[in-house]
């Protein structure tokens, strides 16, 4: 808290929700050693549910009632928020249990996750160690810090992947590791994007590319794959009718393996 990059993100945030279409729902979820999801009341007042318990990781609420929309209004977060968690002095971080818990937060409906890590996870689960070593710098075991510790970073994006939520990191280094070769897989597997700041210094220039950055991420445009599947018999002609735009050769092709293959799959 000391290094002031929570209050320039907070901040950031404040500023930019506002601007997003009224039928965007959010939810803020802070952590140390413990997940803090945050309720917002009918009259104005937030309520910090703590979830202590990061060995099985459960919402304290349902999601519809974590997620808020716009347009129902936006309570003082840099005031209530910023007041509460400006006081702890717990400089541990379950950063792994705070996605499990974002995961389980937008799994029903997807949407877009922004990651705000400052500090190394040292607790709870796909806790990190501290292997930077410079002694390994130019030698075989340099190849180790350049790859995931585990494979448990790399599951959660599958995760996150199939309920299709784009997760976006930010990672502000001073002058600690904080091991992007494991956290990087994160926007890698989920289409979104991973911004470093090095020697953040929030006050000056960090603040404001941070919420140039920020603005970008939650503005932007989603892309999504998807796949069509027609049942087909032999010497059947299928029309197919679609508002997307799609290549005419592509069906053309699936319509052709039709035609040679009793019982085919088209896919488009």
């Amino acid at each position: 808290m000391s290094a002031g990059i929570f209050q320039a993100v907070l901040g950031s945030l404040v500023s930019i929700l506002p601007t997003l279409p009224l039928h965007t729902r959010f939810a803020l979820v802070t952590f140390d050693e413990s997940i803090h999801c945050y309720e917002a009341g009918s009259g104005g007042g937030v309520r910090q549910l703590v979830v202590a318990d990061t060995d099985e990781i459960c919402l304290p609420l349902p999601p519809e009632a974590l997620l808020r929309p716009l347009e129902q209004g936006l309570p003082a977060l840099d005031e209530i928020i910023g007041v509460r968690c400006a006081a702890t002095k717990n400089i541990n971080s379950a950063l792994g249990a705070a996605l499990e818990a974002c995961h389980l937060l937008l799994e029903p409906t997807g949407g877009r996750l922004l990651v705000f890590q400052h500090t190394l996870p040292s607790s709870g689960p796909m806790k990190l160690l501290q292997r930077d070593d410079v002694r390994h710098y130019g030698t075989d075991k340099e190849k180790a810090l350049l790859r995931p510790l585990d494979d448990s970073w790399g599951k959660l994006a599958a995760k996150m992947a199939a309920a299709h939520t784009c997760c976006s990191s930010f990672h502000f280094a001073s002058d600690s590791f904080i091991d992007l070769a494991s956290q990087g897989v994160l926007a890698r597997l989920t289409g979104g994007q991973l911004y470093l700041h090095t020697n953040c210094v929030p006050e000056q220039r960090d603040q404001w590319s941070t919420k140039l950055q920020v603005r970008f991420r939650l503005r932007a445009r989603l892309r999504l794959r998807a796949r069509l599947r027609l049942r087909a018999r032999l010497r059947l002609r299928a029309r197919v009718r679609l508002r997307v735009r799609l290549r005419a050769t592509l069906i053309d092709q699936a319509a052709g393996r039709a035609r040679a293959q009793p019982h085919a799959h088209l896919r488009l």
